[in-house]
């Protein structure tokens, strides 16, 4: 089965127990095909978005022009506009960091052009990117709190939301914007270890037991 396919019976399935199901994508692969498909058993498709400047999407390591996608940016507007003519809504959500937080006001006009009304501003949490994107571990809360300020004032009526690393957390080990990975317990966060350094698994995990969180 291919996986549009899955995906089309999944939402399937979710519409026949009386709920909805969204789709989150990095918006490369959605057709008109695909569409066709699923916009009878979804409502919302939500995709991620960092900017719409090419050079931080390079910076950030994000889709380049290639043979088989073509111009990143373009699509990405192309295929939002897809999802938004089949009356469908859709959300962007938005990872944060030092190097995208300056193009929200460009982002901002993306969102005001589209009719975009909810966005959700994600506080960089380096787990991933930064293993080959060092400069993303720079990302402070100072950067966040201001490119999420510059989509509230520059996108009137639209929903922002502000999801930070704490908000993640919920018992379970996570990365701030420091590069500190913390666990949070009666309410208080409980560094393990710094992730920008040499770290032992075994030590994270013995730390974590002692704390009776395992």
């Amino acid at each position: 089965m291919l996986p549009t396919q899955k995906l089309k019976h999944t939402l399937e399935y979710i519409d026949s127990c009386g709920a909805m199901g969204t789709v989150n994508t990095n918006g490369r692969l959605i057709t008109e095909q695909l569409l066709d498909e699923i916009c009878h058993v979804t409502k919302q498709i939500n995709f991620g978005y960092n900017t719409p400047n090419p050079k931080t999407n390079m910076v950030m390591g994000k889709y380049l022009p290639n043979e088989k996608y073509g111009d990143y940016e373009q699509l990405i507007s192309t295929n939002m506009d897809r999802v938004l003519d089949r009356g469908l809504q859709c959300e962007l959500n938005i990872l944060m960091t030092s190097l995208n937080a300056p193009d929200m006001a460009d982002m901002a006009q993306v969102i005001n052009e589209k009719g975009i009304l909810r966005v959700r501003a994600n506080e960089f949490t380096p787990s991933r990117e930064a293993q080959t994107n060092e400069q993303l571990f720079e990302t402070s809360w100072d950067e966040y709190i201001s490119g999420c300020e510059t989509l509230e004032k520059n996108c009137p009526g639209v929903e922002v939301s502000q999801k930070t690393a704490s908000y993640y957390r919920n018992g379970f080990p996570i990365i701030g914007t420091n590069g500190i990975l913390v666990i949070t317990k009666d309410g208080e966060d409980i560094e393990l270890a710094d992730m920008k350094e040499n770290i032992n698994p075994q030590e994270i995990f013995e730390k974590v037991n002692d704390l009776g969180l395992n």
